[in-house]
């Protein structure tokens, strides 16, 4: 593979499209109940090998997190900014489809939908655009059809750089890259802010994004600005 020497980083423009790369559709082999890539009792996890998906820059690439559709509690819970459960359903709906386009590809870090009464995950994938790769969180426990699912501790490498996606913001031992996650919301924005420069993790949790998916090229445009950000 050929790569351009682009503002000092090895960016590969001859990488095949990540729908050519997986070969969609293709099966769901993160099992529901599996605990790979979990936190420990320690806060360190153990993982397989890691295997980079090269990422073109030239394709649209988005960062999502923890929308828990139909989860009343959450507004209160997390402060999120809407009045009732059928507001915040269809503001983010909106915004996803307002930001992303048919044909481009979203990592979804897991807890799509929460609740008693809660739509199927697949209701809620048949509503928003895009080729999704989907890292099942702690509530998602349905069959998943719509989407194509991939483990915790996922690797994509862009612009010269290795990140790990995960839903969890546990580190494998041994990784000491930027590590991409979800899972704690805005309930811990020293430790878990968008950007953590020190500890090198960026937060894609709904609540620190705006509500709608984040493009990788701005998250590592803030990453290589060097500086801690707790939100948008």
């Amino acid at each position: 593979m050929s790569c351009a020497e682009t503002a000092g980083h090895a960016d590969c423009h001859d990488a095949k499209p990540i729908a050519v790369q997986l070969g969609w559709p293709y099966q769901d082999t993160a099992k529901p109940t599996a605990k790979r890539g979990g936190p420990s009792a320690a806060g360190i996890v153990t993982a397989p090998a890691i295997e980079y998906l090269q990422i073109d820059s030239r394709e649209q690439i988005y960062l999502i997190s923890d929308l828990h559709l139909d989860h009343t509690n959450i507004i209160r819970y997390s402060e999120r900014p809407f009045l009732t459960t059928r507001d915040m359903n269809r503001t983010m709906v909106k915004n996803w489809n307002s930001t992303v386009g048919h044909n481009d590809t979203v990592f979804f870090l897991g807890d799509m939908a929460y609740g008693r009464h809660r739509q199927p995950i697949d209701y809620w994938l048949q509503q928003l655009s895009g080729n999704i790769l989907f890292i099942r969180g702690n509530h998602d426990k349905d069959t998943i059809t719509k989407a194509n699912v991939i483990p915790e501790h996922y690797g994509v490498r862009y612009k010269g750089r290795e990140l790990l996606l995960a839903h969890y913001p546990c580190r494998p031992d041994g990784f000491d890259g930027w590590l991409i996650h979800g899972h704690t919301h805005n309930t811990d924005l020293e430790l878990y802010p968008l950007v953590n420069q020190e500890r090198k993790t960026a937060n894609v949790s709904v609540e620190l994004i705006g509500y709608a998916p984040i493009s990788l090229d701005y998250l590592v445009g803030l990453i290589d600005a060097g500086i801690t950000r707790r939100t948008l």
